[in-house]
Parts: structure tokens; C-alpha cells; sequence
């Protein structure tokens, strides 16, 4: 069954006339998405086809390639940088906080992070250094953004920065090396286990599931993660779905593609919505097509766990894509202008009756 029938979303068209944008992210203000353009980050709110920018002081905070965290509170807004992690006031226009280590060496880089507690003001994040003979370090940390101070320390030798780490909400699952088993930690970083884990676990030759940063969408909530990868064994793209609810499984999404197509790309826009239960992702065409743009929806109410995916009335490259988190939507940034899909009216019983008729 297909969704192209049951739920085609028309985007609305929304030129930015401020500068080029370099970033989006989910907020949790209504009808709105951050963004930062030029050295300037803001909070957008969407009006119809009209932009209202509240913007944060270039002077309190103006680094562009610092990536914001999920939000807990309207107001505030964590953000990564290369060398640290920062909190940001919306309501003050301040920054109010910020924390970065350099104890072990002044050349630091903070990979990933994400907030483990929002009220206490802790971060884990994966903490590169070099020593005292110049030799190359990673260590999960746990650093306390608000107090200024680094809480623990977790050595991880032989990882480098190609090596999978994903976070949600109350774990960090990693693979420390390419010939290792995945692993999980909880908030202070002892090891623990998940339903995830045991199902990578399954298969580490990367055969069938070559699961990279950039590939695999997890959501804690739903208990599922939609991975893109390319199949050896079938030598071909292809979708799967790990879910964890009921039987844990990996079951393969069909997905149709023509040669010379892939399901990934560089740079790679794919990304699962703040709810988790849409995942944007777009199709490389290769030399002889343009690039098509595609959305799954995931419900664990779904027998199988999805919905086929459908195709958006969109083509080309994209230069991004992030979420209104309320009400859901998605939005694509190319040439100046967002596109946003409203994906808050999708009904899934009125689609599946579409579907059956």
C-alpha cells in the first residue's frame, strides 16, 4: 500500500531574504524553527508565507558552526561547539553559560554531544585530545555545563571519529571499534544494556546493516530506529527498521530505486522528526537524474511498524532540512527559500482506509 495516495503534502513556499542560512533546527515555540544565517542565530516563527526573526545578540553569541541541541525549555537553548558546550537565554539574550576542558591539552575538540539532564545542566559528550607524546585520544565525558566542571571521564582507545555514537534521551550506544559489539551507557556512563544493541549485535560484519553516523535514526520514545545503508548481500540500498516493542526485530521497508541511484548522499540531510515518527531522506540520482525526495512515516500501531514511503514534489539537491516540531512539518532549504511540508494532518486511519478501497 502506498501513502502517495492517502496523504499528498503540498509545501508552502517561503523565500529568505536575510542571507544564506547554514543551519536549522527543531524548536519547541509553535510555528517556528531556529536557524542560523550568516553569524547570526535566530528563532523563525512561520506565518503563512511570512518570516518573523527573533534574533540572538551576534555579541553574546555568533559562531556559525556550532550545532544546536535538542531543546526542554522554550527559552533555552543548548549548543555544541568545537571545543565545549554553551547555553543560550532566548528570554535574556544572553549567554549564560558555557564549559570547555583544555586540562589535558589545549588541542581539544568536542565531536558529539547531547544534555543528560537539562535541570542540573549536564552534557556527555565525545571528548578528543592529544597527549603529551602528540598521540590522538577519545573519551566519552560527562561535564557539568552550569558549574564549569568535568564529572567522569570513560577512555575509549582505538575509536576514531568515522566510529558510530548515537544518543538519545538515556543512552549513548556506540561501537568502539569497527570489530567490536556495540554497546550501550546510560546517563553516568556505565554500561548497561539495551534492545538495540542486541539486535546490531546480531550481524556486525556490516553485510547486511553497515550502520554509520549519518544513517541510522533512533527514537527512545517509539522505540524504534529506521536505518538506511547499503546492502552487500543483496548489493543494493536499502531501508530496515529495528523496532523493540513487542518481538525486537529488524525487518527489511521496501523501497523501489533505479540503478544508479543511492539512498544516501554527501553531504547527508536525512533526519528522523522530533516525535520520531517521520523520517525525511533524499535519493541521490546519480548523473542522468535529479534528486528525489522521499518521507516514511514509523507507528508502532502499524502491523509491519511503517508506512511506504512517499515521494514529495520536490527535485534537485537540498542544501538543508530540519522540523517545526509543533505543529509537526518539515522544511527543505535550497536556493533561498524554505519549503515546509505540514505533516500535522496526516490521519492514519483515514489513510489506511484509502488504501483498502
Amino acid at each position: 500500500m502506498s501513502a502517495n495516495t492517502a496523504f499528498p503534502p503540498v509545501p508552502v513556499e517561503i523565500p529568505f531574504t536575510k542571507g544564506q542560512i547554514v543551519q536549522l533546527f527543531p524548536v519547541l515555540r509553535e510555528n517556528s524553527i531556529g536557524l542560523v544565517y550568516g553569524e547570526r542565530w535566530a528563532i523563525a516563527r512561520i506565518d503563512k508565507t511570512e518570516i518573523q526573526l527573533d534574533n540572538f545578540p551576534e555579541n553574546e553569541f555568533s559562531i556559525p558552526t556550532a550545532k544546536a541541541l535538542p531543546q526542554k525549555a522554550a527559552d533555552l537553548l543548548y549548543v555544541k561547539t568545537s571545543k565545549g558546550v554553551d547555553l543560550l537565554d532566548w528570554k535574556q539574550k544572553r549567554q549564560t553559560a558555557a564549559f570547555m576542558d583544555i586540562s589535558k591539552s589545549i588541542e581539544i575538540n568536542i565531536e558529539t554531544s547531547r544534555i543528560s539532564d537539562y535541570e542540573r545542566g549536564a552534557a556527555i559528550s565525545v571528548f578528543e585530545y592529544f597527549d603529551k607524546d602528540e598521540n590522538d585520544k577519545y573519551e566519552f565525558v560527562l561535564d557539568d555545563i552550569l558549574n564549569k566542571k568535568r564529572l567522569k571521564e570513560v577512555p575509549l582507545p582505538g575509536f576514531s571519529n568515522e566510529l558510530p555514537v548515537y544518543f538519545t534521551p538515556s543512552y549513548t550506544i556506540y561501537r568502539p571499534s569497527w570489530h567490536s559489539q556495540w554497546r550501550a551507557l546510560d546517563n553516568d556512563l556505565n554500561q548497561t544494556i539495551h534492545p538495540l544493541v542486541d539486535l546490531l549485535n546480531k550481524d556486525t560484519s556490516n553485510a547486511v546493516l553497515a550502520v554509520l553516523n549519518d544513517n541510522m535514526f533512533v527514537s527512545e520514545e517509539l522505540r524504534h530506529a529506521l536505518i538506511i545503508t547499503y546492502n552487500k548481500t543483496a548489493r543494493k540500498d536499502m531501508l530496515f527498521l529495528a523496532r523493540w516493542y513487542g518481538i525486537p526485530e529488524i525487518v527489511p521497508v521496501p523501497m523501489a530505486i533505479n540503478d544508479g541511484e543511492r539512498l544516501m548522499k554527501s553531504p547527508n540531510h536525512n533526519t528522523m522528526s522530533p516525535s520520531g515518527r517521520w523520517v525525511y531522506f533524499a535519493v541521490d540520482g546519480g548523473r542522468t537524474r535529479k534528486d528525489t525526495h522521499y518521507l516514511v512515516y514509523l507507528d508502532p500501531k502499524l502491523p509491519s511498524g511503517f508506512w511506504a514511503p512517499f515521494k514529495l514534489d520536490f527535485e534537485g539537491d537540498v542544501d538543508l532540512a530540519s522540523w517545526v516540531a509543533v505543529p509537526e512539518g518539515l522544511v527543505l532549504y535550497k536556493n533561498g527559500q524554505l519549503s515546509k511540508y505540514d505533516l500535522s494532518h496526516f490521519d492514519l486511519k483515514s489513510a489506511i482506509a484509502k488504501s483498502s478501497k
